[in-house]
């Protein structure tokens, strides 16, 4: 079971990944893709809050989606990337794109 120091930690991960993807996909800022894309956000956000609880073992308490949004209107101005894959991550990138689940899916 987690404690209210430790899931803070995990919560940063869906967040950064979640908008830096899809402001990348849509070329967008963190509030427009919060403002435009907020439902296909959401899902990614509920699969990799999903994904980390189950490798961590922890039980989220719920409202993440909603916590993550509202502290994503609180930084709308900021841009989004993803940085491109170098040579050395190829192969674990080619590797993560053959999954039929996870959020590379997307990409």
């Amino acid at each position: 079971m987690y404690t209210s120091l430790l899931f803070p930690l995990p919560l940063r991960l869906p967040i950064c990944s979640a908008y830096m993807l899809l402001g990348a996909k849509h070329k967008a800022t963190v509030g427009q893709v919060e403002a435009q894309h907020k439902e296909e956000v959401s899902e990614l956000i509920r699969e990799l809050i999903a994904a980390g609880a189950e490798e961590l073992r922890v039980t989220p308490v719920g409202g993440e989606v909603e916590r993550l949004n509202a502290y994503a209107r609180s930084v709308a101005h900021f841009p989004t990337a993803v940085k491109e894959v170098g040579a050395e991550d190829a192969d674990l990138a080619s590797e993560m794109r053959t999954l039929s689940h996870g959020p590379l899916r997307l990409c």
